[in-house]
């Protein structure tokens, strides 16, 4: 391939390495643009989620909830169902809530205190949008069936998640 002149073998040496880089570069573009597209799907389909997830919780009574940019997790203000009550056992902090939704409502759920903040929980959105249609309505159920409580001042209410 190197030709006698000196001056022309190294331009197209040059020249060859040029174009062995540029198609190896090219088949790498190539290679990763599935994957980019892979990524920008899951992405969208992440936010179609969370959107869903902050749409319904927007329409519970007395819940609010950040909308997050980078994550698949939503921490849902559930403070004002705090000390109600279902079935004579009282609820009274993130860890009580999050074990009656378990039981209750079937929705497994992180207690907001486990992440420094006693009146959230934590819900993933890194589920199908058919098992988060199904937590929805399941949690909403699950809250609409919580009162007030109703026994007299001075006695103590068994905890929910404890019983005593």
């Amino acid at each position: 391939f190197m030709p006698k002149n000196k001056k022309n073998s190294w331009i197209r040496l040059g020249l060859l390495f040029l174009l062995i880089l540029g198609s190896g570069c090219a088949s790498l573009v190539k290679l990763r643009a599935p994957e980019e597209f892979r990524q920008k799907k899951m992405i969208e389909e992440f936010k179609r989620r969370r959107n869903y997830l902050i749409s319904k919780f927007a329409v519970i009574k007395d819940i609010s909830c950040y909308k997050p940019n980078g994550s698949f997790y939503l921490f849902p203000n559930v403070s004002a169902y705090y000390n109600r009550e279902y079935n004579g056992k009282l609820i009274r902090n993130s860890y009580e809530l999050a074990y009656y939704l378990l039981k209750e409502g079937r929705v497994a759920l992180v207690p907001g205190a486990s992440f420094g903040s006693e009146k959230h929980i934590r819900i993933s959105y890194a589920q199908s949008m058919e098992n988060l249609e199904k937590a929805m309505t399941n949690i909403t159920n699950a809250l609409s069936l919580l009162e007030p409580i109703k026994i007299a001042k001075g006695k103590d209410m068994p905890s929910i998640a404890t019983g005593s």
